[in-house]
C-alpha cells in the first residue's frame, strides 16, 4: 500500500495516496483501511492528512468508500488537503464537505502547495 506517514518541515503528515487507480475500487478500499487504522492510533483533532487522487478515475463504488473512509478519518483530522481533484472529483469533494463543514477538506493544485498550507 502507498498510503503513509510523510514529514514535511518537521511535521507528520498521513498521506493517504488513492493516485492512479483508474476504477480500482478494491485498491482505493485498501488504502483507506490503512489510513484509518493509522489515523485512529492518533489523538483526536491532531492530524493533517493529504489525498493525492492525481490520476484516478472513481466510479460509484469508490465514491462510497472514499465517503466512509473520509468519515472515519474526519475525527482524527486537524486540517485536510487534497490534490488531484478532477472537475468530476470536485463534485464529490463538495458534497464531502458539506457533510463535514468545519473540517473541509481543500483542494490544491501541487503537492507542494498543499503540504505548505497543511503545516501553516
Amino acid at each position: 500500500m502507498k498510503t503513509q506517514w510523510i514529514s514535511y518541515k518537521d511535521k507528520r503528515i498521513l498521506l493517504v495516496d488513492c493516485s492512479n487507480y483508474v476504477f480500482q475500487a478494491n485498491l482505493i478500499k485498501q488504502e483507506l483501511d490503512v489510513a484509518v487504522q493509522l489515523a485512529s492510533k492518533e489523538p483526536l483533532n491532531s492530524i493533517l492528512v493529504l489525498s493525492d487522487v492525481r490520476g484516478s478515475k472513481m466510479s460509484l463504488e469508490s465514491f462510497k468508500l472514499a465517503k466512509d473512509g473520509s468519515s472515519q478519518i474526519e475525527p482524527y483530522a486537524s486540517k485536510r488537503a487534497m490534490v488531484g481533484v478532477t472537475t468530476v472529483q470536485k463534485v464529490f469533494l463538495d458534497s464531502l464537505n458539506a457533510l463535514f463543514p468545519k473540517k473541509k477538506i481543500v483542494p490544491f493544485k501541487t503537492m507542494e502547495e498543499a503540504k505548505e498550507w497543511l503545516v501553516s
